[in-house]
């Protein structure tokens, strides 16, 4: 059974999301995963495992998320969304748009995005630093990406002290070499 619950706060709609539940026989019901995160993420890397292993990630901690394998596409995903994003998380190295022009060009659109640039590539930390951004080194683990959107976005109810502290490693093969 799902039951559809809607949040509203300041006036606004913030959360809208379906909640699994179950019957047991005596009647009661018992809710086994509430969902209450309404962040929206607009996920920018060009290689598809990176993507992929990011998205899934931050799909199991209740983050909305959008992707997008190059800026091009992420502006037209960041115009085409109707609602506000909380954050973009973009490579700093891509073909067509760099993550730094793409992050110039939606807060132009988007002023109150938060913007968090990761790379494989030392230069791209540098650059991140030059331009006054927060910056993930690749490989990164679930905890560091967590932490880093949880100082951006401060406190995500849904992470925290949900998840334990584990070390594991997003990695992914990268045939074309780009951070």
């Amino acid at each position: 059974m799902s039951q559809k619950i809607s949040v509203i706060m300041n006036g606004e709609l913030s959360v809208r999301k379906y909640i699994n539940s179950v019957l047991p026989s005596d009647g009661s019901q018992t809710i086994e995963k509430v969902d209450v995160n309404s962040k929206v993420i607009l996920l920018v890397e060009d290689d598809v495992h990176e993507q992929y292993s990011v998205w899934k990630l931050l799909k199991s901690d209740g983050f909305t998320v959008l992707a997008a394998g190059n800026g091009e596409f992420a502006l037209e995903a960041s115009r085409s969304h109707p609602g506000p994003i909380d954050l973009l998380l973009t490579d700093t190295e891509m073909p067509r748009m760099s993550g730094l022009e793409l992050g110039r060009n939606i807060r132009a659109e988007r002023p109150e995005i938060k913007v968090l640039m990761m790379s494989s590539d030392l230069r791209g930390g540098e650059l991140a630093s030059v331009n006054r951004l927060p910056f993930l080194q690749k490989p990164f683990t679930a905890t560091a990406l967590r932490d880093s959107i949880e100082a951006l976005l401060s406190p995500i109810p849904s992470l925290t002290g949900m998840y334990p502290r584990s070390e594991t490693t997003l990695t992914a093969r990268s045939s074309e070499g780009h951070g």
